[in-house]
């Protein structure tokens, strides 16, 4: 947990908490400082790697040659200063999902060469979309390519480590402003004038709901444009998004139009059903080399033309298409059809593509479709789960997200492989052997969360996916108890993906992950009104102490809060307690912090859950084991 708080050992000494550990088997909660390293290394640490221009674990998309000519040749030109007047510092191109805005911003960025400064590609799909990220890694990518700007980042974060917790205001002064101030005059030279890409603001903020993703959008834009207005920075920005209401209520002020330039990427632009063509001509050019017995003038051009019209002008329709025609190789053998066929299955009608959806929503049910009724669910609750948690974390690597599903690596790939046009198990550079699941595009999540859009049966938010996710956590909870225990060391820490080194280490993230589950998924979901007598004696009956050495996360107060008052009150006192007054005292007189306390489990199951601490508004919270000896008979007498 990469922290600059301050904690309190059981003596009352004050520790600084960088990584740290918590040791177990003992009645305090001993913090383990780990060297948390110069300012621009903490930066490092926070920045979203995954959100970056040149990230391997992008699927960076690309325009074709010659497409999108004209968007592309008119930006270009911009962002490389061949415009007379410098009044536009910033760029708005919008259009609607689907239409390519994500190959355009991506395209745009490799041909401005040196012009492009620094970058953000949000990624609601994929968890990329966390706002308290946003500056820190475009002030991260600015780092590494100017000396002086990094010097003074530098002295900022190691000054006020929390800067990087900071709102996203406060973040634009401290990371932006002041350290611009600080550059040398060939930084200064060098710096002015490129440009910073942010793509997809649209999808920016988490994707569970509890949190105001409008107000973050618009704090960009609004930091964005002043900041063009008055010269704060250097540089020019170009966003990228959908038209979403709020969006262009923002772009629409005073201040925002002075300085923009609004570009419309639109659903039938010029010359796009001509791009598309070009772009499947490719693709399918590929798939006869990859299968030599295909037909060297398949398809024909009225079934390419065909495809053409049912792309409607949207690159996500024809991509996803064409990675279903050639993925068929990945499903189970009963829908394994040759590309022939699968083309014929998106151009034939069908009583399975339901005539009064979109084309790109009958092009997901059909994918959908071909999951086997058996494997639906396990489907399902995949996708719910690996949405959970925002980014690459290694929470949501395939052995952890299998582990707490209770499903083998081969079950856990037989139930994603119809999927293999709309999702791609993918790998990072600096750990090509541990793999995760990567969506292509946001409008597949969208279609499967958004009433209308799909049906019934592939609503992936649903109670039954929900309580079946929450049953198989608190079933892994059980079952790790066991292998906690046989542990070398005594000890665990809240990991990243680059610090699972070890099968031991997969077992405490798995342990991890399930207990960030049972407490926030209730409050996420619609299982409080289906907390099932069934899950609430799982509930009951889980043995915390063998968990308690060690866990710790961060989430806001009131999810906290909601999980207790969402269990049935009824049940609440088998789960879940408050010490009460005497035993505040004892801990007092032994000298544990008492804060945001509470007792989770009973008897000898029993650890202690607590808030020592708060950063910005939200809180760090640590599952400790129970006061041990007479100290824990006590504590057990009095509650």
């Amino acid at each position: 947990m990469d922290s600059q708080s301050m904690f309190a050992n059981s003596a009352g000494a004050r520790i600084t908490g960088g990584t740290f550990v918590i040791a177990g088997q003992s009645a305090s909660v001993n913090v383990v400082q780990k060297s948390s390293g110069s300012g621009f290394e903490r930066l490092e640490r926070v920045a979203l790697h995954e959100a970056m221009r040149d990230s391997s674990a992008r699927e960076a998309p690309r325009c074709f040659e010659d497409t999108r000519a004209e968007h592309r040749s008119n930006i270009t030109s911009w962002g490389r200063g061949e415009w007379k007047s410098r009044n536009a510092r910033v760029m708005w191109m919008e259009g609607p999902a689907g239409v390519g805005k994500s190959a355009v911003a991506q395209t745009w960025s490799e041909e401005l060469a040196e012009k492009f400064s620094a970058g953000f590609f949000f990624s609601r799909a994929n968890g990329w979309n966390q706002p308290i990220k946003f500056l820190p890694t475009l002030a991260y990518q600015l780092a590494i390519r100017y000396d002086s700007y990094r010097a003074a980042v530098d002295a900022v974060i190691s000054r006020d480590p929390l800067v990087l917790e900071m709102s996203l205001e406060a973040q634009f002064w401290e990371l932006f402003v002041k350290p611009l101030r600080e550059l040398s005059p060939e930084d200064r030279d060098a710096i002015q004038d490129t440009i910073i890409i942010v793509d997809g603001l649209d999808e920016c903020g988490p994707i569970n709901g509890k949190h105001d993703h409008v107000k973050a959008q618009e704090t960009i834009i609004k930091l964005i444009t002043t900041a063009a207005a008055s010269r704060y920075s250097p540089f020019l920005w170009g966003v990228i998004s959908r038209p979403e209401n709020h969006i262009v209520s923002a772009f629409a002020s005073k201040r925002a139009r002075a300085v923009t330039w609004h570009l419309t990427l639109p659903l039938r632009a010029p010359n796009v059903d001509e791009d598309i063509t070009s772009y499947l001509h490719d693709v399918f050019t590929i798939i006869r080399l990859k299968y030599p017995s295909i037909s060297p003038s398949w398809p024909s051009e009225d079934s390419l033309a065909q495809l053409v019209r049912q792309s409607d002008g949207l690159f996500a329709y024809a991509a996803s298409a064409a990675r279903y025609i050639e993925c068929g190789s990945g499903l189970p053998s009963e829908f394994r059809l040759g590309p022939e066929e699968r083309l014929q299955s998106l151009l034939e009608p069908s009583s399975r593509l339901r005539a009064n959806f979109s084309k790109l929503d009958q092009l997901y049910l059909l994918i959908m479709d071909q999951i086997p009724k058996e494997t639906l669910l396990s489907t399902l609750v995949i996708i719910r789960a690996n949405q959970i948690v925002p980014g690459i974390a290694l929470w949501k690597t395939i052995p952890i997200l299998s582990s707490l599903l209770g499903m083998s690596i081969p079950v856990f790939h037989n139930a994603i492989s119809p999927l293999c046009s709309v999702l791609q198990v993918a790998t990072t550079k600096n750990k090509p052997y541990v793999s995760f699941l990567k969506f292509y595009h946001a409008s597949f999540i969208d279609f499967l969360t958004t009433p209308g859009r799909s049906t019934a049966e592939y609503y992936f938010d649903s109670t039954e996916v929900n309580c079946l996710l929450y049953s198989a956590s608190i079933d892994a909870l059980s079952g790790l108890s066991s292998h906690l225990q046989q542990l070398s060391y005594r000890y665990m820490r809240y990991m990243d993906l680059e610090q699972c080194e070890t099968h031991e280490h997969e077992i405490i993230a798995a342990s991890q992950f399930a207990i960030y589950i049972i407490f926030l998924l209730p409050t996420y979901s619609h299982l409080p009104a289906q907390f099932q007598p069934h899950i609430l004696e799982k509930l009951a009956g889980l043995d915390w102490n063998a968990h308690a050495t060690a866990y710790v996360f961060r989430a806001l107060t009131t999810d906290m809060k909601a999980f207790i008052n969402k269990i049935p009150k009824q049940s609440r006192s088998q789960i879940i307690n408050q010490p009460n007054i005497i035993f505040k005292t004892i801990w007092l007189l032994l000298g544990v912090p008492v804060g945001w306390n509470y007792v989770v489990g009973k008897g000898a199951k029993k650890a202690l859950f607590s808030r020592p601490c708060k950063l910005r508004g939200s809180f760090v919270f640590i599952l400790k084991p129970y006061p041990m000896s007479w100290q824990r008979r006590i504590a057990l007498y009095l509650i």
